[in-house]
């Protein structure tokens, strides 16, 4: 899934528009950027978040700690107060991430300004205009 849309987004770097939406959507941390940091993160936490829950569960005596997600019998039954609940909380991309994820960006940008401005000098200087 994800390697379907960076092709698709690799495929779109022709256009300056494109790119300008992508280096805009990095710098202010949104975006496709966004969603893959997040998507990350809370697969990190859900592994975290998985052993916090056995370690709950290993400190209840009446428990019978066969960890199986899909038995209802398998684990603590004791209630939870919210409190001690760990929670998800988003984090933004830091500095260093967003530049290196528009560094490609930023370099096709340029390649595409230098060989248009060199074409254009180019047949500037062919150009006779008698």
């Amino acid at each position: 899934m994800f390697d379907q849309f960076e092709k698709t987004r690799r495929l779109t770097l022709i256009s300056p528009t494109a790119q300008y939406d992508y280096i805009n959507e990095a710098i202010l941390g949104g975006g496709y950027l966004r969603f893959r940091k997040n998507w990350d993160d809370l697969h990190t936490f859900q592994e975290q978040f998985l052993q916090w829950f056995k370690d709950l569960d290993a400190r209840d005596e009446d428990s019978p700690h066969w960890y199986n997600p899909w038995e209802d019998f398998s684990t603590s039954k004791k209630s939870v107060s919210l409190e001690l609940v760990p929670r998800y909380q988003e984090r933004n991309a830091p500095l260093g991430e967003r530049i290196s994820f528009i560094a490609g960006y930023l370099a096709v940008m340029a390649c595409m300004i230098v060989l248009l401005l060199g074409l254009a000098f180019f047949f500037f200087i062919r150009y006779d205009v008698r």
